[in-house]
């Protein structure tokens, strides 16, 4: 039985956790400044973190029940990135260039992106 309150199941769902809150973070702050990191502020921080940690939160709900597929295929673990990259972009600010969810959408999409790159260092499937 997969649940989240097994302890065998605690430290892989961390693992998800940490590694959506690092890419979401990473990818929204880029996305706001556009790439010119010299004009990141504490603000940028702020809401990039509550970004990420809002990714972390919904990829561990994602986890349950799927945390096989997290730990075999790295293009599922990048589908989920994008989703709950998107989905706390999306909550946590409104975007800063482009449409309503433009900003999102390439936040997410470099998201998913940095986690496929990860994925193949790492020599997952």
């Amino acid at each position: 039985m997969d649940t989240i309150f097994f302890p065998t199941q605690i430290v892989p769902r961390l693992k998800i956790f940490a590694e959506h809150i690092i890419l979401a973070t990473i990818a929204c702050l880029t996305a706001m400044v556009q790439g010119k990191y010299l004009d990141l502020t504490l603000g940028h921080w702020q809401v990039a973190l509550t970004t990420g940690t809002g990714a972390g939160i919904l990829a561990i709900i994602f986890s349950i029940g799927l945390l096989k597929r997290y730990k075999e295929t790295k293009y599922f673990t990048a589908l989920s990135v994008f989703v709950a990259t998107f989905c706390a972009d999306i909550w946590v600010h409104p975007t800063h260039f482009g449409g309503p969810f433009t900003e999102a959408l390439s936040t997410a999409a470099f998201a998913a992106v940095i986690s496929i790159l990860v994925s193949i260092v790492k020599g997952k499937k």
